[in-house]
Order: structure tokens, then sequence, then C-alpha cells
């Protein structure tokens, strides 16, 4: 906001500056907009270019707006004030269930300040169960799964929330409140019936989610619904005085932002551990945005190359109208005159430029949301398991820092021009460029100052390509910077472009003597390259900004290319079967210990199961091997203790890297867990240290586990995520023995299909027959990888799509300063064809110098990015099989593609230099 106002006040005194020019000086605003419409086809390219810059940084802007918005509508809509959560089970002095004596304690608590954040407390009744509507028959017509249901006493809740409270009815025993979200999926209406178990319930209203009834518990769940408190208590077998969780209101400060803003528990210190439900959002919300700033950079690279492009064409504006600007001067009007009218033209470029750029912003940011939206809603979705929609929110802050961005930059390179132009003394001005240059020697000449710093600026460029090459660097970047080297290489890739394009515009000159060596038996291609680059060294400062414009463009996008390649190719590879250990879809179902024989009957009875689509079905038991881990979304990503049976060791695929000698193979080693309940086998990823034959311990809330370990099990870090590959594994039976609470086992039912490419509705059906057993949801592996691969693809391919919208600005620049170039060559132009030239050299020596330009510039952009994107994946891929790939296709057609666009345009003043007759162009003396 600070940035906001800041840029606006700016924006605002430019404004006005400009007004009172205009109003005061009629005169110099009639000029100022006579020379716009008089040169349209300038005009037109100048605010067409600058546009560009402007709608890249606005649609930024508005796009990183919405995504914080979005998540802070999620934040109010599925938590309200509801800080922390205190699940049952987790109090301290060991309460299975949280009574009303821990409620009042707590209440004492924070009566007395003793809990920081926190003001008030709900006790609360929950479960997570399937909603059914079902028809006369009773059979199943649409199904909701993984709805968050929850039941508490009206009064206590009109206390801790009141405007959560607002529209909610008072229910009854076998009445149910549901969300919009709910109802839409189930498709029932205020008094319609739902089934939940065994029990049917009467919709008393449909209401939007909101605090209270939005919540959706710690592990989000997939909707939520209200009941009353005793139904709650029937459906979630709680006895009278009981509850399953305490909700905990956090404060409320007159300047504060209603954020958490911190993972950590409030009442770890008091004998309890609670769930920062509210700050973990957040923090994952926000995480799912870091990879954002990318667009950022791309945004102000093209801000840059726009800078470039418009101080180029301010630059040749200046120059051509120099003897006009001085016969001015001559005639009586003031130096400060002079540059009010040129700053008064500058100020009218930015305001058509950013006024075009900002509706082209918010038409782009919409575009971004349509394309990559679902990119970070899946982010969120696999970081924490929130549920989010970006949708597009347009306000004040992101559209007046865009457009006073955009406008405040151009309007400062006119600034920076107009001054230089108007100081220009008169006699100096009335002299032609030629003239000029012949008084001053012909040759710019280099002070003492500007030798040593490109001298210094060639030794870093070098020094630092050479260093880059080293492991040494290379290390000391992953290990030292880890959070980072990322933007670290780009800035060094940024460096590495600009000085390249510095050195080479210097070195036009050599270029053109080496050239002319190599074709010295072809005269007429010797006279097109020696008019060609004789232009691009007279005109070097010129050159190295055209240049470093192209080659920008190109850093970006092929260092987008090969990073998107190499890890898409490294994604692609994998094979889910594998990565799972052998089964193909997985569901939890928490708090059940069904054994595999009792999971393949409920699958193989369903009528929603087509049959001969599931091979095999395995039960897991298991428990959290960290206690943290215990309430967490993405659980799995910790490792568990495994209790498998015989089913499981004929399904799995996992290997043992190391085994007990007594055992002839992995199969002997499995089937030992099985039956000895004095021995286990220990994921690779959790040994440590440990040893084969030595006995392993591990502490648990239930008790201590300590066997001996018989085999270490291979880990993938690709299937960090997937039940059943990582952890302990022991005998099934086992596992009730170390745990103080049966509720906290969990039974991972992994299934094998027959064919490993099923289709979509075939698992729907296997999904739609777990769900009536309240089983969800149905995980798909290796779908799920394609996606993920899909999404990372997508967001790739856009920014570099967004990348190259730059080039246009090259392009569209490299146009104009060709089109103000002919014209200030026209007599140039006309005296070579008077002294015999042919049309057809001019011609080819006008494409040949637009067209190095950008090869040069392409080259330059697409070697140094190819390179930082290849020290990029090894950095990233460390630890790792992350080959580097080449998007060779994709930049050949990128580089063809910009460079025939830089043809075509280029073609354009070269014709019209072909058709200008000598008579015509030497006419007119200055």
């Amino acid at each position: 906001m600070i940035l906001s106002l800041l840029l606006g006040s700016l924006l605002i005194a430019m404004l006005w500056k400009m007004g009172r020019t205009a109003i005061g000086s009629p005169h110099l605003r009639r000029m100022a907009l006579r020379n716009l419409v008089l040169h349209k086809s300038t005009t037109l390219f100048t605010v067409l270019g600058a546009m560009i810059g402007t709608a890249l940084i606005t649609a930024a802007l508005l796009f990183q707006h919405s995504l914080v918005q979005s998540g802070e509508q999620l934040l109010e809509e599925q938590f309200g004030r509801i800080g922390y959560d205190l699940p049952a089970g987790e109090a301290g002095y060991g309460n299975a269930q949280l009574d009303d004596q821990s409620i009042e304690r707590l209440q004492g608590l924070i009566a007395q300040g003793a809990v920081a954040e926190v003001d008030a407390l709900l006790p609360t009744v929950s479960l997570t169960s399937t909603l059914i509507k079902r028809n006369d028959q009773g059979d199943p017509l649409s199904i909701q799964p993984n709805v968050y249901l929850q039941g508490f006493d009206r009064m206590r809740a009109q206390s801790f929330d009141w405007r959560a409270m607002e529209g909610i009815p008072e229910l009854g025993e076998q009445e149910i409140l549901l969300s919009e979200l709910v109802a839409n999926r189930l498709e029932v209406i205020a008094g319609d019936q739902v089934s939940v178990g065994a029990d049917s319930l009467r919709v008393v209203g449909v209401v939007p989610e909101q605090g209270l009834l939005g919540y959706r518990g710690i592990k989000h769940a997939s909707a939520s619904a209200l009941v009353a408190e005793g139904t709650a208590r029937r459906l979630a077998d709680v006895p009278d005085g009981q509850y399953t969780n305490i909700l905990l209101r956090q404060k409320e400060y007159l300047f504060g932002t209603g954020n958490v803003g911190t993972r950590s528990s409030v009442l770890f210190g008091l004998g309890y551990r609670d769930v920062a439900v509210r700050g973990m959002a957040e923090d994952d919300l926000e995480h799912a945005r870091r990879i954002f700033p990318i667009f950022s950079i791309a945004s102000w690279s093209t801000i840059a190359i726009g800078l470039m492009m418009i101080l180029n064409i301010f630059r040749m504006i200046a120059e051509e109208r120099r003897q006009e600007l001085g016969v001015l001067r001559a005639i009586g009007m003031t130096q400060a005159d002079l540059t009010k009218l040129l700053r008064l033209e500058g100020a009218f470029y930015a305001l058509l430029s950013s006024v075009v750029g900002l509706f082209a912003g918010i038409g782009l940011a919409k575009l971004l949301l349509v394309l990559i939206g679902d990119y970070f809603a899946l982010g969120v979705l696999q970081i924490g398991g929130l549920s989010i929609q970006y949708q597009l929110f347009i306000s004040f802050e992101p559209l007046i820092t865009g457009f006073a961005t955009g406008a405040l930059l151009i309007y400062c390179c006119s600034w920076q021009v107009s001054t230089q132009a108007a100081t220009v003394p008169i006699v100096e001005a009335l002299y032609d460029e030629e003239e000029r240059r012949g008084r001053n020697g012909g040759r710019e000449r280099l002070s003492i100052q500007r030798i040593a710093v490109r001298l210094l600026g060639t030794i870093l460029t070098v020094g630092l390509l050479l260093l880059s090459l080293t492991d040494s660097f290379r290390d000391g970047l992953h290990d030292h910077f880890s959070n980072l080297f990322p933007l670290l290489l780009i800035e060094i890739g940024f460096f590495w472009t600009l000085m390249t394009s510095l050195i080479v515009s210097r070195s036009f000159g050599k270029l053109a003597m080496g050239l002319q060596w190599v074709f010295r038996p072809f005269g007429r291609i010797v006279a097109v390259l020696r008019m060609a680059l004789r232009n691009l060294e007279v005109h070097s400062k010129r050159t190295a900004l055209l240049v470093l414009m192209f080659a920008l463009v190109f850093f970006l996008t092929s260092l987008s290319g090969v990073f998107r390649d190499s890890f898409i190719g490294h994604f692609a590879r994998q094979e889910s079967r594998v990565l799972a250990g052998g089964y193909d879809l997985y569901a939890t179902a928490g708090g059940k210990r069904l054994t595999s024989e009792e999971a393949s009957r409920m699958v193989a009875g369903s009528e929603q199961v087509k049959a001969g689509i599931v091979e095999q079905v395995v039960s897991v038991w298991q428990v959290p091997l960290y206690r943290e881990q215990a309430y967490h979304p993405n659980a799995l990503e910790f490792g568990s203790i495994n209790g498998i049976d015989r089913a499981y060791v004929a399904l799995s695929t996992l290997k043992l890297i190391d085994r007990d000698p007594a055992y002839r193979s992995d199969l002997e080693a499995w089937l030992a867990v099985v039956n000895d309940p004095g021995v286990m086998i220990v994921s690779e990823r959790h040994a440590n240290e440990a040893k084969i034959g030595e006995p392993y311990q591990i502490s648990l809330m239930g008790g201590v586990i300590q066997k001996r370990i018989i085999g270490i099990a291979a880990y993938d870090e690709g299937s960090n995520d997937l039940p059943a590959t990582s952890g302990v594994f022991l005998k099934q039976s086992e596992l009730p023995n170390y745990t103080n609470d049966p509720k906290t086992i969990t039974s991972q039912l992994l299934f094998r299909l027959t064919q490993e490419e099923t289709s979509a509705a075939d698992v729907e059906g296997i999904e739609k027959a777990l769900s009536l057993h309240n089983i969800y949801p149905l995980h798909h592996p290796d779908a799920d990888r394609k996606v993920g691969v899909d999404h990372m693809a997508k967001f790739f391919d856009t920014f570099a799509s967004y990348s190259l919208l730059s080039a246009l600005i090259g392009i569209g620049g490299l146009g104009v300063i060709m089109f103000r170039m002919v014209h200030a060559r026209r007599q140039q132009i006309g005296m070579l064809r008077a002294v015999g030239v042919s049309a057809a050299v001019i011609y080819w020596s006008l494409l040949i110098e637009g067209s190095l330009i950008g090869m040069l510039g392409i080259a330059l952009g697409s070697l140094i990015g190819s390179y930082v994107g290849t020290i990029m994946v090894e950095l990233f891929g460390r630890g790792g099989d992350f080959p580097v790939l080449f998007p060779y296709g994709k930049m050949i057609l990128y580089m063809v593609g910009t460079q025939l666009l830089t043809l075509l345009l280029m073609m354009l003043p070269a014709r019209l230099a072909f058709r200008l007759s000598p008579a015509e162009a030497t006419k007119y003396v200055r």
C-alpha cells in the first residue's frame, strides 16, 4: 500500500505539472499534439511497445493480488475467527476425550491471560462422514463423501462468534443444516432427507459456508454441515459431558490483519497440544504463491525492455529534430519552453500507453487465472489439503501501481532525453549528424575512466563465467544459499546478458573486418555488409540497447525452457506402480481396522465396481511414526508404522537393499515379519545408522517398540507421499499393542488393478463403492502424477509465452527505429543513389542491419539462458536423477519465428529506402 501511495503521489505530481504546462502554454500543447499526429507510425509503435510493459506488470500485480484475496476469502469462509483446534486424545494428562473439567481449566487459563492470542473457546463434537441422498426404495441417488459434521451448544457458539451464527437456525435432533456446496452436489433443498450412516436427517436450510459452518476440521474435509449437539454425539459415539474438539478463538486487534501468522501451538506449555489450523492454512497458501515472483521478474524485465525501446525512440526523435529544435531556439524559443515541449510530448506518450496497457493488463490477468490458476490451486491442495477456487479481484492498489509504474518510467525517459536535447548549443544543433561527427573527429573518444570501466566489466564477466564452471561455486550456492540460489542465478544471468550485449555491440568494427575478409571475392556482398555494419558501429549505444532487448527476452525464455523440459522429463519417466511398491490406487479408512479379506469382500460385493478390474485389495494398518504428524493433512510424507500381512507381501514390489543373511531372499524376509512378532523391516529413509541384526527402538504415545531389524527397504524420493512405502514394517496383529487409543489406527486400502491403465469411469466406480462405507477419498497416484506434470508444463509454457510477449516490444521498437533511421538518412541515401549505389544494395544493407541485431540478441540470450538453466537444474536435482534436457525444437521455433517477424518488419523501412528517388532525397537542404 505504501508503494502504491508513493507511486500515486508521483503520478499526481506528473499530471499536475503536465496540466499546468498544457493550460499555461497552449502553443506548446498544440505543437506537442501536432507532432504526435504528424508522426502517426512512430506514435502508434511507441504506444504499443510501452503498453506491453505496462500491461505485463499490471497483469502480474493483479494476478498476485487475486491469489492473495482468494486466499483471504477462503480463510474467512472456512475459519472466520477460529485460530486453533484442540482435538481429543491430545490432552497431556492422557484423557481420550475432552470433558467439562478440561473446558473449565482452559477457560480459567484464558481468563487469567495465560493463553496468548486466544480470548474464547467453543467445545464441539465432530466427525467426518458421507451424506447420501436416496430414492424411495433406499437406493443412493447422489453421494457427498468426506463431509465434516459438527454440533455444539448454541449459546456457547453465540458467545464464541455471534457473526458466524447469524442465519443459523435452531437444530432439532433429526435435522441438519447444509452448506451451499453440499446441497448443490447432493441436489437437495430444504425439506429433503439425507442419510448419515443409519440415520436419516431432514435438511432445515442451506446457507453459504462462513465461519463455524465453513470450518472443515484439522484435516480439511471436502465440505461442511451442522447438526444438533445431541445428534453429533450419537453419530460420533461420544457420551454426554465429553467432546471431540475445542475450538479456540484468536484475538482481534484494531490494526491487525486478522491472520494468526504462526503454525505453533498456543497450549503446548500448558499440558495440551493444539493445532494452529488457521496459521497452517495461511502458511500453505503463502507457500503455494512463492513460485509466482518469477512472473514479476518477467514483468520487470519487460519494463526494462520497454524502457530501452522508449529511450532509443526518444533519442532518435530528439536527434532527428535537432535542427528543428535549433531553429526554434534561434527564432526566440527559450530553453525552458523547449524542455517543456519535449516533456509534454513524453507525458502524452506515457498516458496513452499506460491507459491502453491498464485495460490490456486486466484482460491478461484474467487469462493467466484461466491458464494457471488451477496450478496454484493444485499446489495448495497438495501442500495442505485446502480446496480453493482462484478468481480475479480488481482493486485500486494493483491498478494504480501498474498504471503509475508504466507512466512514470516512460515520463522519466522523456525527461532525461528532453534535458539533453534542450541544452545543446544553438550553433551545434543547426549542424546535421555527419557534420557534427566530422567536427568531433569521426569517432567518440574514450576517457581513461570509460576504458577502465569497460575493462573491469569484461574481467568480471569472464571471471564469473569461469568461476561458474567450478564445483566449489555450485556447491557453495547449493549449500549456503539453498533458498535463494534460483534468484541469484537469474541475477547473474542478467549481468552476463547485459555485459555480453555491450561487449558484442562494441566489436562490430572487428566483425566487419572479418566478414569483409571472408567475402572479399564477392564485392557486392562486401558493399552491403560494410554499409550495414558501419551504421551499427557508429551508433553503438543504440545497437547495444537493441541487442540487449532481444537478449533479455530469450534469456528468460530459454531458461524456463531448459528448466521445464528437464523436470517434466524426470517426472514423466517415473512409473507410479513402481513408486507405490506395486499398487495402483489407495484409500484411507480412518479409525477402522479392516483386514485384507474384509476389504476384498467389501469391494467384490459392490454393484458400483465393475467385475474383473480389481486384481487384489490389501489392508495395511498404520499409526503415525511421529507424534507431530498425527493431525497433519499430509501425514504420509513423514512415514508410518505399517502393520502388514501375507496379502501385502504378495502385492508389494519393495526391494531390500540389505537383509539378514539368515534369509535367502527378500520374500523370506518379508514373510518372517508377517510370522515373527520379534522382527521388523525399516525403510532406508528411517534406518539412520541402524544395522541388520541390531535392536531398533521407537517411542510412541502408547508404548515403545523394540524389535530386531532383519531388512532395510529401498526408498525412492518420488514416493514420499504414498502409503506403505516408508517407515517401519511389522506384524499386523502387533500394532494395537503400541497405542492407547484404537481409533488412532487407520487402514490403508491398497488396490492392484488388472490393468495399470484403467478408465476414469472404472476408478470412479471404486471410489463410489468406498464412499458408501464412509471411506474417502480414493487416490490414483498415476493420474495425480500426470495432472501435476501437466500443470507444471502449462505453468512454464505460460511463463515462456509471457516472456515472449516482450519480443513484440523489441520487434516493434526495432521497426520504429529503422523507420526513423531511413527518414534521418534521406539525404545520405539520396547521395549514395546519386553516385551510383543501386537501390538493391541499400535495401539489403538495411535489412541485414535490422536482422543482425535480432540474431545477435536471440543467440546471446538463448546461450546464456540455457547455461544458467543447466546450472539451476543441476542444483535443484542434487541427490536425484535429473538429466538436463534442451528444448531444441521449441527454441528453434521461437528463434526462427521471432527472426522472421523481425525480417518482415524490416522490409517496410528497407522498401521505403528502395523506393526513395535520388532527386527527391537530395532536394531538401537543411
